[in-house]
């Protein structure tokens, strides 16, 4: 019997003001079936209702971790979701990046 287990993917996703296309990226992480995903939400000092949004994504989905900081930019929020998943005890096998106005094709991680 051919038993091949998912790979864990850890997805960073530094998030600047970007409300208008987080639904889009959330249905699109939600289509991925090929592995296992864990979404690292970094909070880069959203001043709209990017916060609100994250939050209850977070409430709502186990694979979601959110983390906050002060405004620093799009490298510095990559290198906190990297960081964190450096502390994991049980890290994800790969790690990649998507910005929070972008989305993922249909099952186009495996």
């Amino acid at each position: 019997m051919n038993t091949k287990l998912k790979k864990s993917l850890g997805v960073i996703i530094p998030v600047y003001n970007s409300l208008p296309y987080l639904q889009d990226l959330r249905l699109s992480l939600d289509k991925q079936t090929g592995c296992d995903l864990h979404i690292i939400l970094v909070n880069d000092g959203s001043t709209d209702d990017s916060g609100i949004f994250l939050k209850e994504w977070e409430e709502q989905d186990a694979r979601v971790t959110l983390l906050y900081q002060g405004n620093a930019g799009l490298s510095a929020a990559r290198n906190t979701g990297i960081d964190y998943l450096k502390s994991m005890n049980d890290s994800p096998e790969y790690l990649c990046f998507l910005d929070s106005d972008d989305y993922y094709e249909s099952d186009s991680l495996h």
